[in-house]
């Protein structure tokens, strides 16, 4: 994620506002749950193949 210092917006400010965004992770939210989903459902295909 990208966010720039800029109009009313300040590095402390920068860093609160992504740091909220990530829940305590790295990664933002929407994408770490995606990445969890997209490997559930890969986990799911290589069960589901030695059957």
């Amino acid at each position: 994620m990208y966010v720039s210092i800029g109009h009313r917006m300040d590095l402390i400010g920068t860093v609160r506002l992504i740091l909220r965004c990530g829940n305590g992770h790295r990664v933002p939210e929407p994408t770490r749950l995606a990445d969890q989903l997209a490997a559930q459902f890969k986990n799911s295909l290589s069960m589901n193949a030695g059957e």
